[in-house]
């Protein structure tokens, strides 16, 4: 019972809260009493019931609806609070209310709408008035805290990705999830086979445990947000029918890795997927950094290296992808970026045989890569953009080396004609020493066009470029100024180039770093 005030058409009243509970939770109201005379004010319902559904494939409609509730458990609120074991009791949403788990099933009680976390040796915890505080190295209970952190994981993960993409997902059920799975490797999964605990779906999370061998609580490959977060994006993708399918290693399950890690790390609002797993094994260094110097073949030739397939290693070779992905998002934003993938994945490549690669060998692995990486990029390019957006993943694609340079095969040209004010922006970085990226672009002869090529302050990068016509004749470039270099070397413009070729004629902008500089650069065109 608590003190307050209610507003009522005589002013406020002092009055006292008097919650009213049910035995099993299944109701829950609060009543608003006159402090003066005892007379009941209001009712109203505490329990704010969400729409779980139990994924049991075998009945009619293939889900069981269930009631869920608000409750309370302690969690870690993100990969920050993760890797410092900061647990934090908050409000559960959208819990099971169901006494026992929906469907009957005799496991399973942390249940929420969209996560049913399991104890991989039957451990599962339950309470009655949905208070889940475990913490997170109390002997007693740090195993149930994984589940409820799992669940959490997923309810906001979930929340995220449907805000950013304005609609629901696929996964708007219940999906088993199992967690503390012994093992000597941290490794975690999706799997679309049948669940094992029951055999009830087909489909769910595995996140595995390394505590029996380490003794030690933090040893759990579910406790990192961004993990679960990455899994989870599998899992979605797969039910939406839109996930990337291949054999161990081939290109195409790289772009699925890269496509979960962009996600994960974007939802945590970071650039590095995997910092509390390299916390706990250091020695592994399971992290990957989507903001270094990955680059194409460079990475791909690394991740061959490591590879027990001699095919370049997913994960590996996906961080070219998703460091791509991530340049992209630095420019649109995070909403907007996640938005262009999610519409344009209908456009991409989904497995090697879409890109004329029924078979992937060691000795075409390096083709295969970038073409299945070029072609997911016109994937992008096939939704409407604005030039922003355009200049922002063609310039990231150049800057990853795997299109738009001049050792690529294929380069993306833009149109000053269909342009706004006739005016690109590419927004692109000379990743490792040496690179040439290229930028085509289509102009109607007599043109006068404007180029400004800006290094990013402080980035070290000497840029310079060169522009020539596709037709090879230099005459049909006319120049009428110098270059003039500004910020000691960091910006370098050139004005009054008359285009000259026939009718709507075809150039291209050559832009590299002086001095084996690199860095990040934007390259500017209007005519």
């Amino acid at each position: 019972m608590r003190r307050g005030y209610f507003a009522t058409d005589a002013g406020l009243v002092p009055c006292y809260l008097v919650e009213e509970r049910s035995r099993a939770l299944t109701e829950a109201y609060g009543l608003f009493i006159d402090a003066r005379d005892g007379q009941l004010l209001r009712v109203i319902c505490l329990i704010q019931r969400g729409t779980g559904q139990y994924p049991h494939i075998d009945q009619p409609g293939g889900f069981i609806p269930f009631a869920t509730g608000a409750g309370e458990g302690k969690v870690f609120k993100n990969v920050k609070d993760a890797r410092a074991g900061k647990a934090t009791r908050l409000t559960l949403k959208n819990v099971s209310l169901g006494v026992p788990s929906p469907a009957n099933v005799t496991k399973g009680f942390v249940v929420s709408a969209r996560a049913d976390t399991w104890d991989a040796y039957g451990q599962d915890p339950f309470s009655a008035q949905l208070e889940f505080n475990y913490g997170p190295f109390s002997a007693a209970g740090y195993d149930h805290f994984d589940l409820v952190n799992t669940m959490y994981q997923v309810e906001k993960f979930h929340q995220h990705v449907r805000g950013a993409i304005g609609q629901d997902l696929a996964t708007n059920f219940s999906l088993p999830i199992v967690c503390n799975i012994a093992s000597a490797s941290p490794n975690a999964f999706f799997s679309s086979s049948t669940f094992p605990m029951d055999n009830h779906t087909s489909g769910f999370l595995a996140f595995f445990d390394l505590t029996q061998l380490l003794l030690e609580p933090a040893a759990d490959v579910s406790r990192d947000p961004a993990v679960v977060a990455h899994e989870y994006t599998h899992a979605w993708l797969f039910f939406e029918g839109l996930s990337f399918t291949g054999d161990l290693d081939e290109p195409s399950r790289a772009v699925n890795e890269a496509v979960a890690d962009f996600f994960a790390v974007t939802w945590q609002k970071d650039t590095v997927i995997g910092r509390y797993l390299d916390d706990q094994w250091p020695e592994l260094s399971i992290s990957r950094n989507l903001q270094d110097d990955d680059h194409f073949p460079e990475t791909t030739f690394a991740a061959m290296a490591i590879s027990q397939t001699g095919l370049p290693e997913e994960h590996r070779n996906g961080e070219v992808f998703g460091s791509f992905l991530v340049d992209v998002r630095k420019k649109v934003g995070s909403a907007r970026a996640e938005q262009i993938l999610y519409d344009s994945f209908p456009f991409w490549p989904h497995e090697m045989a879409d890109v004329g690669y029924p078979e992937v060998t060691p000795e075409n692995a390096i083709l295969a890569t970038e073409t299945f990486f070029t072609a997911s990029v016109q994937g992008m390019l096939s939704i409407p953009l604005s030039t922003h957006e355009i200049g922002a993943i063609i310039g990231a694609a150049a800057g990853r080396g795997f299109c738009n340079t001049v050792a690529s095969s294929t380069r993306f040209a833009s149109s000053l004609e269909s342009a706004p004010e006739r005016r690109f922006k590419f927004f692109s970085r000379v990743t490792r020493p040496g690179n040439l990226q290229q930028f085509p672009f289509l102009a109607q002869q007599g043109r006068i066009l404007n180029v400004t090529l800006a290094g990013k302050r402080n980035s070290g990068l000497e840029p310079e470029f060169v522009l020539a016509p596709f037709s090879g004749n230099p005459d049909d470039v006319v120049e009428s100024a110098a270059k003039v270099y500004a910020d000691h070397g960091r910006v370098v413009r050139q004005e009054g180039l008359l285009l000259q070729e026939p009718d709507l004629g075809t150039y291209m902008i050559t832009v590299w770093g002086t001095n084996e500089s690199t860095g990040q650069y934007t390259l500017t065109i209007d005519a």
